[in-house]
């Protein structure tokens, strides 16, 4: 499993060569990890809070991570959206240039208001998979054929 690390790692090829070799033949990998073709990277662009420069090293798109399983013999057999209210707010704030350590409070109805308002937006994002991270299951190949 690697839940967000996958993008902080440099050499993902080799990485993933191992896990293919290592993966049982009906065994699951999951893969949690922030994906930029989101709505969020489209809205926020170099503000979008996941960009996490410099320790994201790499973002993948879902056909960008497919292609990188593909040549290691792997292959996603499922996909859930989880983003949260956070890609919203977290990119806002960095939009207005107030970093992530900043402790910035708006008032309390604001951030209520904000909160359900974004966490609902996400939902959404989410059902039509356009949500900024999500989880990855992933097969061998041959060991599970896309319908």
């Amino acid at each position: 499993m690697f839940h967000h690390s996958l993008e902080h790692i440099v050499n993902q090829d080799e990485v993933i060569s191992s896990i293919s070799s290592i993966l049982n033949p009906n065994g699951t990998c999951i893969i949690s990890i922030p994906v930029s073709d989101s709505f969020a990277w489209e809205k926020f662009s170099i503000n979008w809070y996941q960009l996490d420069a410099p320790r994201h090293i790499f973002l993948h798109t879902r056909k960008s991570l497919a292609l990188l399983l593909q040549h290691n013999g792997l292959q996603i057999v499922d996909v859930r959206y989880n983003s949260s209210f956070f890609q919203f707010v977290q990119s806002n704030q960095y939009k207005k240039n107030i970093p992530m350590s900043q402790n910035y409070r708006p008032s309390f109805l604001k951030r209520k208001i904000d909160r359900w308002f974004y966490a609902t937006w996400s939902i959404l994002l989410n059902k039509q998979q356009r949500g900024d991270q999500a989880i990855f299951y992933i097969r061998h190949i041959s060991n599970f054929p896309i319908s």
